[in-house]
């Protein structure tokens, strides 16, 4: 497997190894232009990445990925919080939350919810007339294999100047009021705010990131689960969530 673009690789050192165990990676001056790290796999030196942490940061990630690619991982969890790779309508919990997308049509998440949840779900999410964005309501989940869901309306990314990321954060603010109100203690929850809402991943992750911390020192959810069907978004948010503290 091709190492990525951020590792420079060492005199004597292949372009490619295979993949298995990261010992450790340590970290060493690199004179004026910051610090460099090398990469050591089953005891074999691998490779550097140079420059800035950026492209340190950017290496891990990428080695960290093909480790789970090989080992086959789709789950990991820390303390309340977990993260899972697969399909937010097959989630068998109290809760699930849905982005609202009755008044916008039907895509994506909520498609796909629909679909799943039969006519009945689809008749509960027809009952509730709009919801105004930053607002939730909450309705039963139909054939779906959780009893609620908990619909949101997010808010659009319009280039960052309209209150965008203190909005999405008012929708999990929104949703952990509902929490409260049914008085439910596990929820499973796609990224809010990516998708057809288009904001950026790295936006997205940092409220979503807040969000986490909050239910993990609060204790308010018993079991938080954040779900999605991308690998790249799973191996995005165990690097924020799993990893972040333990730094």
């Amino acid at each position: 497997m091709i190492l990525p673009w951020q590792i420079s690789c060492e005199r004597n050192t292949p372009s490619y190894c295979q993949i298995g165990e990261l010992i450790y990676a340590e970290t060493r001056p690199y004179g004026e232009m910051g610090s460099k790290r090398v990469y050591w796999i089953n005891g074999n030196r691998i490779g550097v990445a140079e420059h800035d942490d950026d492209a340190m940061e950017a290496c891990e990630a990428a080695i960290l990925r093909m480790m789970d690619s090989f080992q086959g991982i789709n789950f990991v969890k820390k303390g309340n919080i977990e993260i899972k790779l697969g399909r937010l309508e097959d989630e068998e919990v109290e809760a699930i939350v849905c982005p609202w997308g009755k008044d916008t049509g039907l895509a994506g998440v909520s498609a796909s919810l629909v679909k799943a949840g039969g006519t009945d779900f689809l008749n509960f999410m027809q009952r509730i007339d709009t919801i105004k964005v930053c607002q939730a309501r909450i309705s039963l989940g139909g054939k779906l294999p959780c009893k609620f869901v908990v619909h949101v309306a997010c808010p659009a990314w319009r280039g960052g100047n309209h209150e965008e990321l203190s909005k999405l954060e008012d929708c999990y603010s929104a949703c952990a009021t509902g929490f409260r109100d049914v008085v439910i203690k596990e929820v499973s929850f796609p990224c809010l705010g990516m998708g057809g809402n288009l904001f950026p991943s790295d936006k997205a992750l940092e409220v979503l990131s807040m969000f986490a911390k909050f239910v993990s020192e609060s204790k308010i959810l018993r079991r938080l689960r954040f779900v999605t069907p991308s690998k790249d978004v799973f191996w995005s948010l165990r690097s924020k969530l799993m990893e972040e503290d333990d730094e």
